[in-house]
């Protein structure tokens, strides 16, 4: 289940279906439910002054009255060099740590999942904890018509309709060449959703500014009308928050010749990433 969170008017738009679900984002004042999966004590900070104790096997309930900033720092009580931090902001996790993976090395880290941080025991605690996702490509057997299309982001993404994944693109690697494009077969009416391949993506900060971040990128849906691409639908953050998560946007125009019949994009309203 891909879970993306935004703005209300985005989220009502946004058709659901048993592997998409768009959350509106919380006001504040915010609770959000912690657990402490690890068999470590984990003691929780804000800044240099820590605010709660988490036992083994334990949760709480944290309220978030609007800080100024929503990192949260982690540690075990019994080994100090087992740490993680994340961001919580309107309700979601927009940000965790990026570290250098070794090999051998036991970490902790966050996942977020139905508005619950958990923290657990991992080996990798890198993008989707190490682990790559599997799809089984399986196009339309009787679509209505076959379009073309190209894939403008960083990012390898699925696409997907009736509950069925119909085809992986590549990520654009090399901004100079061809951009990476496939053909998929559309049905008469339906929904196409587009969805990067992992939930998290690792970003580092080209200009050295900012710590590098494991970040969320939301997927969005293309609503097709008599075989036609109608509207489709982004789920995007408050404008106002500046959140870390990017979203996927795409057009039907053919412009350049490179182009597709759809184009996939990705932007974000933390101009501050790019």
């Amino acid at each position: 289940m891909r879970e993306y969170y935004g703005e209300l008017s985005n989220c009502l738009k946004y058709i659901e279906d048993k592997n998409h679900k768009a959350i509106p984002w919380k006001d504040y004042a915010f609770s959000f439910e912690f657990k402490n999966s690890t068999n470590y004590t984990l003691v929780l900070k804000r800044g240099y002054y820590g605010f709660a104790t988490v036992g083994p096997k334990e949760k709480i309930q944290i309220q978030v009255d609007k800080w100024g900033s929503g990192e949260i720092f982690v540690s075990a009580k019994e080994d100090s060099s087992l740490e993680c931090n994340f961001d919580i902001e309107r309700g979601c996790m927009i940000r965790r740590n990026l570290v250098k993976h070794m090999e051998g090395k036991v970490y902790i880290a966050p996942i977020f999942k139905n508005g619950v941080i958990t923290i657990v025991t991992c080996e990798n605690c890198g993008p989707n904890l190490g682990v790559k996702p599997q799809y089984k490509i399986s196009p339309l057997e009787k679509p209505t018509k076959t379009v073309k299309v190209c894939n403008f982001t960083p990012y390898d993404l699925i696409i997907s309709t009736e509950n069925t994944v119909v085809q992986r693109i590549e990520a654009n690697k090399k901004r100079n060449e061809k951009y990476p494009s496939k053909f998929i077969g559309i049905p008469l009416n339906g929904i196409i959703y587009i969805d990067t391949v992992f939930e998290e993506i690792a970003w580092k900060d080209r200009y050295k500014v900012y710590e590098g971040a494991i970040l969320r990128v939301n997927g969005c849906c293309i609503k097709i009308d008599n075989g036609s691409c109608f509207e489709y639908v982004s789920v995007i953050g408050p404008a106002l928050s500046e959140p870390y998560i990017r979203h996927l946007y795409v057009n039907f125009r053919k412009n350049f010749e490179y182009e597709g019949d759809i184009n996939i994009y990705c932007n974000t309203i933390d101009y501050r990433l790019e």
